[in-house]
């Protein structure tokens, strides 16, 4: 058993820390010049201590009792932010993602993860990136980076880089040539080799795209989702994703979008590892890079599903 003046020091020391825990909390710091204003409060929080002493039967119930408002005021605290996490998407959900499951990797840890890696990989890579530049441009010309307008989570717009896989050739109207009589021999090899999507990395970085995720697509095809498909813009766009590791540009738009919205109501950490993996080896193996018939994907028109292009 404790004697009164040690457990009176136990009491002024436990106190002193809740005190400060709970003023720190509250964002009420008490700041004195006075010390005899000091020296007062203090003999009041030994008065305090000794009276609680007498009265609790229990040094662990005290100890649960002075805990009480800070247990109270955290509690509070992590119930707000589970409502704005959850129900409003102020973390990493967004308006359309209300039906979506609870995630706590997807909505801390998955962007974290994504910018750590993607910044070590930009910067182990920058000697081949500069490299790979000075072909593009000797090969093609400038610009050596291709820029273009891309929807991203929450439907919102974002610059997306790749390196240039085409020519800048037009026809006698001005008008761009199809993606097939643009894309070199070089391209081509940028493009199954994946290397085109390096430049991605920045995106990640700033925090426009993630890792994995469904792919970016263009803002003209906003108006001709369905209801179903536009959930893909739950999650932020990925450089790969499980649509790519399942087909890539061998799935119709119907299939790639199922696949979108599926990998946006699993997403996990053990998920990302395996598409993360199965995406090397489709790289390896230069497996559906373009659709029959296409240098790469055909235009998406619209969707034959119910509710198609509606908002």
């Amino acid at each position: 058993m404790l004697g009164r003046g040690r457990w009176t020091l136990v009491r002024l020391l436990t106190e002193t820390v809740v005190a400060a825990v709970n003023a720190a909390t509250s964002r009420k710091l008490y700041r004195s010049t006075d010390s005899r204003d000091l020296s007062f409060a203090f003999q009041a929080m030994l008065r305090r201590a000794d009276q609680r002493r007498q009265d609790s039967p229990s040094f662990l119930q005290w100890v649960w009792d002075l805990y009480a408002p800070l247990r109270e005021r955290v509690q509070d605290r992590r119930n707000r932010l589970s409502h704005l996490y959850f129900h409003h998407g102020s973390w990493a959900d967004g308006p359309l993602g209300q039906g979506r499951k609870r995630n706590m990797y997807r909505g801390i840890f998955k962007g974290l993860i994504d910018r750590v890696c993607a910044g070590v990989a930009l910067a182990v890579a920058l000697p081949f990136l500069a490299l790979l530049a000075v072909a593009i441009r000797s090969r093609m010309g400038s610009p050596v980076l291709f820029r273009q307008v891309r929807i991203g989570r929450d439907e919102r717009a974002f610059g997306f880089f790749k390196f240039r896989t085409m020519t800048q050739d037009r026809d006698e109207h001005g008008k761009l040539l199809p993606d097939e009589k643009r894309l070199t021999a070089f391209g081509k090899f940028l493009r199954s080799s994946s290397l085109d999507e390096i430049p991605q990395l920045w995106n990640v970085v700033r925090g426009d795209m993630s890792l994995i995720g469904p792919r970016p697509l263009l803002p003209e095809y906003l108006s001709r989702y369905s209801d179903f498909e536009r959930r893909r813009h739950e999650a932020k766009p990925g450089i790969t994703g499980l649509a790519q590791v399942k087909g890539r540009n061998s799935l119709a738009w119907e299939e790639k979008f199922a696949l979108d919205v599926q990998y946006v109501d699993r997403c996990s950490a053990g998920l990302d590892l395996r598409i993360l993996l199965m995406t090397l080896i489709s790289v390896v193996r230069r497996e559906g890079i373009s659709r029959a018939g296409h240098a790469t994907m055909p235009e998406f028109i619209g969707s034959q599903a119910p509710g198609a292009g509606s908002k």
